[in-house]
């Protein structure tokens, strides 16, 4: 199987202080999955728990 820039998908998380958010985009740029959570004091587990959650929530794109 031969991957391509349309298979790939991004990731884009900012940690604040409060929240954690993170975009899911694909190789056409449009967004397939988000999360937002609580950042807590443990950031990176946050981070990876917000990932998690976005991969879950995936968004329907509507061309058009």
């Amino acid at each position: 199987m031969t991957l391509s820039s349309k298979d790939a998908v991004y990731a884009g998380t900012d940690v604040g202080a409060s929240r954690t958010k993170v975009a899911l985009i694909d190789g056409e740029k449009h967004l397939i999955g988000y999360a937002v959570a609580k950042s807590g004091t443990d950031f990176t587990a946050t981070a990876v728990m917000a990932a998690s959650a976005a991969d879950s929530v995936r968004v329907t794109h509507n061309p058009c």
